[in-house]
C-alpha cells in the first residue's frame, strides 16, 4: 500500500555578538507540555543505592552545565548591498517590538516557586510517595534536592538545569503530564532568576539588543543565511523567555517560515509499492434456481493507483483492473449443463491519507457478465430438449442473479484485502499522528507539524521542525525536482539544528554516561563507546543556545559544536571552545559517504595561551577526531523491514546549497 518515507537531512554554526551580563547564561528553552488528564499507570523504578545514582532501569543523569561566555566572537563580515525585503520586514518587526517591552511582564520568581512547588506536590502524589519505587522515582528525580533549592533566596541555576536536564531522557514514565509539569515549572523559576530581579535593567539591555539587531540587519544575507538566522533567532528566544512581545515573536517567525523539511514521491514510486498482479483461483459450488453448479472460477488481473487532488491529505484510487473466468457444471435431475462464463471485472476503492489517520470509502465495482451453455447432457432426447428450452428461459434471469453473486464477492474480497493492508499501514505511519510519540515529549521535543497533499501526479509533503520560538526556513530551495527521481527529500538546515537545540542545549556529557546515552537513542552500545566510557574519565559542557550548528553551502556539511566549558580528570578549563569539521558528501551505488576537509579544528572564543589549554586543546582534539573521522560512511537504512512491500531504491541526486540538501532516489 502507499507508503512515506520522511529522510532526516542534518545541517552550521555561527557565533553570536558580544552578550551583555544579564544573557552571559542564554536560555534553556523547553516548549512541551502535556494536560494532566487520564495519567496512565507507570511503574517507577524499584530502587537505587545513591541519592546520585539513578535505579537500575533509568538512566544516568546529565551534569550541570556552564553558561555562555560573555564575549564570544561577532560574526563574519558580509559585503554591503541594498537591503533586501525580509531585512525590511525584520527592522519594523524589531521596532514594534522595543515600543512593546513591559518590565511587569517578566516572570516573577516567588510565583514561579509557588507554582513548581504545587507541581512537585501533584508529581509525589502521583508516584505514591510513600510507596518504595515512589521514593527510588524521587531519588532519581532529585525531587528533595530540588525542594531545597526552593527554599534559598536565589536558586542556583546551574542546579536547577542539572535537575531539569535530568528528567529529560528516553525512558518510560517521564512523558506523563505529572513530570513535564515538574519540568517546565524548573525552565519558569530559571527565566525568573535570570531576568527578573532587576527587571528594569533587563528591558533597558534588551533594547539595546534590539537595536544592535535592527542595525546589523542592513547587511545583506549571505550564502546559508546562518548568521542572520541565529542573531534573529537569538532576540525571538529572549523574547519568549521573557514573556515580551508576542506579536512581534509571532511576526519574526513568520518571516522564518518556510517548512523546512519537504517531501516528493512520484505516482510511479506509489504504483511500485502497492500496484500488484491478481490470480485467484476459487471453486464454485452453489445453487441456482434449484441446479447445483460445480466448477472452477478464476480472477486475473492487476491493482494500480490513481492519485487525486486533495489538499491537507493524500487521495488515491486503488483500481482492479481483472476478468473473470468460470467452467462449470450444472446438475438438476439427471441433467448435467456443461457451461463457461466470462465478465470484465473493475473495483475501486478510494483511500485517503492525512496526518490524523488513514480511511478508505466501500469498494465500487462493475461488471458485465457473458455465459455460453455449451453441452446439455441426459440419457434421453426428450429431457435434453426440454432442458435446453427450460435452460434458454431462465437463462436472463440466472445471468442477473449469478453476475449479483459475483459483484457481491469481489466486492467484499477486494474490500477485506484492502483493509488488512491498510491495517499494517495504519501502523506503520503510526509516526504521524498526534499527540507527539512519547520519545519526543521525554527528551523535550514538540511533534512537527505536517502538511500533506496530492494532485494527479505525485505527493507533496511538507513539515515544519520548530517549537513555538525557532524559526524554521526564511527562503524555499532553489533545486528543480530531479526528472527521474521516485522520491525527492529537501531538508533546510534549522530542521536539525531546532532539534539539537533543544535537546543539547545546557547539557552536559560525560564520558562515563556515553554507554548510557547510547542505549537510550539506539538501543545498543557499541564496543568503541564502551571502551570510551571505561577510559578516563572527561566531560564536555555545550551551549545553551544552538550548541550544534550544521551548516549546508556550496557542496559542503561544516558541523561545529560550542562548548562553554570542558574537563580532563582534575582539570578544568571554563572557556568558551568551538569544534569544526567540515565534509564534501559523495554518493554511490553502495551509499552516501563524507569526506572530511582537513583537521578537526578547535579554537577558543578568547585567546587563551598555557600549558593547561594547549594539553586540553589537544585532548579534545584527540577524542572529536574519532567522532568527526575523515571518512564517514552512511548505514544503509533496512525500510523493508518495516514497509515489506517497499521497492529497493537507490540515492542517486545529491545537491547541497543555501542551507538545503536535496536528496532524489529512484
Amino acid at each position: 500500500m502507499f507508503t512515506l518515507i520522511v529522510c532526516a537531512a542534518t545541517v552550521s554554526l555561527t557565533i553570536p555578538s558580544s552578550l551583555p551580563a544579564w544573557a552571559q547564561a542564554e536560555p534553556s528553552a523547553s516548549d512541551v507540555t502535556r494536560d494532566a488528564a487520564e495519567l496512565p499507570a507507570t511503574q517507577p523504578p524499584a530502587t537505587q543505592s545513591t541519592a546520585t545514582q539513578p535505579p537500575a532501569e533509568l538512566p544516568l543523569a546529565p551534569a550541570v552545565a556552564s553558561p555562555l561566555p560573555a564575549d564570544a566572537p561577532p560574526p563574519a563580515a558580509q559585503s554591503a548591498t541594498s537591503k533586501d525585503r525580509v531585512s525590511q520586514q525584520l527592522q519594523s518587526i524589531i521596532a514594534q517590538a522595543q515600543n512593546e517591552l513591559d518590565p511587569a511582564k517578566i516572570p516573577n520568581l516567588e510565583q514561579a516557586k509557588q507554582s513548581l512547588s504545587a507541581a512537585i506536590s501533584r508529581l509525589e502524589a502521583y508516584i505514591d510517595l510513600g510507596s518504595p519505587n515512589g521514593q527510588s522515582w524521587s531519588e532519581f528525580l532529585r525531587l528533595a534536592e530540588l525542594k531545597q533549592e526552593l527554599q534559598a533566596e536565589r536558586p542556583s541555576v546551574e542546579k536547577l538545569l542539572e535537575i531539569e536536564l535530568n528528567m529529560r531522557q528516553n525512558y518510560l514514565g517521564l512523558e506523563f503530564a505529572p513530570y513535564t509539569d515538574v519540568r517546565q515549572g524548573v525552565n519558569h523559576v530559571v527565566r525568573a532568576i535570570r531576568y527578573g530581579y532587576a527587571p528594569d535593567q533587563t528591558i533597558e539591555q534588551l533594547q539595546v539588543k534590539l537595536q544592535q539587531l535592527q542595525e546589523s540587519l542592513d547587511a545583506p544575507v549571505q550564502g546559508a543565511g546562518t548568521e542572520r538566522s541565529y542573531a534573529v533567532g537569538l532576540i525571538a528566544n529572549y523574547l519568549h523567555e521573557m514573556n515580551q512581545a508576542p506579536q512581534a515573536i509571532a511576526q519574526i517567525r513568520q518571516q522564518f517560515s518556510v517548512p523546512n523539511v519537504r517531501l516528493y514521491a512520484r505516482e510511479s514510486l506509489i504504483n511500485r509499492v502497492v500496484g500488484r498482479p491478481v490470480a485467484e483461483p476459487n471453486p464454485v459450488n452453489e445453487c441456482l434456481l434449484g441446479t447445483h453448479i460445480v466448477g472452477q472460477a478464476c480472477l486475473s488481473g492487476h491493482v494500480m493507483a490513481d492519485l487525486l487532488p486533495m489538499v491537507g491529505g493524500v487521495s488515491l484510487q486503488l483500481n482492479l483492473s481483472a476478468g473473470l473466468s468460470t467452467r462449470s457444471n450444472g446438475y438438476n435431475r439427471g441433467v448435467v449443463l456443461g457451461s463457461t462464463s466470462f465478465s470484465p471485472v473493475f473495483a475501486s476503492k478510494t483511500i485517503t491519507v492525512t496526518p490524523h489517520g488513514i480511511s478508505s470509502s466501500p469498494a465500487s465495482i462493475a461488471t458485465n457478465l457473458q455465459t455460453h451453455i455449451h453441452s446439455i447432457d441426459h440419457k434421453l432426447k426428450i429431457v435434453r430438449k426440454i432442458a435446453q428450452r427450460r435452460a434458454a428461459e431462465q437463462k436472463p434471469l440466472a445471468d442477473a442473479i449469478a453476475e449479483g453473486r459475483m459483484q457481491k464477492r469481489v466486492r467484499s474480497r477486494y474490500d477485506q484485502q484492502v483493509e488488512e493492508q491498510l491495517a499494517q499501514m495504519r501502523g506503520q505511519l503510526s509516526g504521524l499522528r498526534n499527540p507527539a510519540p512519547p520519545v519526543l515529549t521525554r527528551v523535550g521535543l514538540p511533534m512537527p507539524s505536517l502538511h500533506l497533499q496530492s494532485n494527479h501526479d505525485a505527493v507533496l509533503g511538507h513539515v515544519h521542525q520548530a517549537a513555538a520560538f525557532q524559526l524554521a526556513a526564511y527562503q524555499s530551495p532553489s533545486f528543480a525536482t530531479p526528472a527521474t527521481a521516485e522520491v525527492v527529500v529537501e531538508a533546510h538546515q534549522s530542521a536539525v539544528v531546532n532539534a539539537l537545540d533543544l535537546v543539547l542545549g545546557d547539557r552536559t556529557i560525560r564520558s562515563e554516561d556515553l554507554d548510557n546515552y547510547a542505549v537510550q537513542l539506539t538501543g545498543t552500545a557499541s564496543a568503541e563507546i564502551q571502551e570510551e566510557a571505561a577510559g578516563e574519565p572527561w566531560s564536555i559542557t555545550l551551549a545553551s543556545y544552538r550548541p550544534v550548528e550544521i551548516e549546508l553551502d556550496d557542496n559542503q556539511i561544516k558541523f561545529v559544536l560550542r562548548v562553554t566549558q570542558m574537563t580532563r580528570g582534575s582539570q578544568v578549563l571554563e572557556e568558551a571552545a568551538f569544534v569544526t569539521a567540515v565534509y564534501v558528501p559523495e554518493h554511490t551505488a553502495q551509499g552516501l559517504t563524507l569526506h572530511r576537509q582537513g583537521e578537526v579544528e578547535v579554537t577558543f572564543a578568547r585567546a587563551t595561551r598555557g600549558l593547561r589549554v594547549v594539553t586540553l586543546r589537544s585532548f579534545l582534539k584527540g577524542k572529536f577526531d574519532k567522532f568527526f573521522k575523515e571518512q564517514l560512511e552512511t548505514q544503509t537504512l533496512d525500510l523493508q523491514q518495516r514497509f515489506p512491500r517497499l521497492p529497493a531504491i537507490a540515492l542517486h541526486e545529491l545537491q547541497i546549497d543555501d542551507g538545503w540538501v536535496q536528496l532524489g532516489w529512484r
